[in-house]
């Protein structure tokens, strides 16, 4: 997931650290959101909250990450449940990695 994290001109400034935080802050209102919707079958409101975190990632430089987050992004439009969990699980893990090398960078 990492392969294509791009160095940002600037990425050790305060706006980066604290865009890097915002990027924690918002994961930790979806997450909980994102287990709740997937409990209610919700497909439609876990692209949406997907959707919001691929638009952070990507905007910080995680491209990679951001592409995978479109990857369950689509599986939920189109309403694959089975393939959207599996994705989602990934996602989790990812998010963490993804999260740790931000804030490294952004140090």
């Amino acid at each position: 997931m990492m392969d294509s994290l791009k160095e940002i001109p600037g990425a050790n400034g305060n706006f980066f650290q604290e865009m890097v935080e915002l990027f924690g802050k918002q994961y930790l209102e979806y997450s909980a959101a994102l287990d709740r919707h997937f409990k209610d079958e919700r497909l439609d409101e876990v692209a949406r909250c997907v959707h919001q975190l691929k638009s952070s990632s990507g905007n910080l430089g995680a491209i990679d990450f951001s592409q995978f987050c479109g990857e369950l992004e689509a599986a939920a439009l189109a309403g694959n449940m089975p393939l959207a969990k599996t994705l989602y699980a990934e996602f989790v893990q990812d998010y963490a990695a993804v999260l740790e090398a931000l804030r490294r960078l952004a140090a």
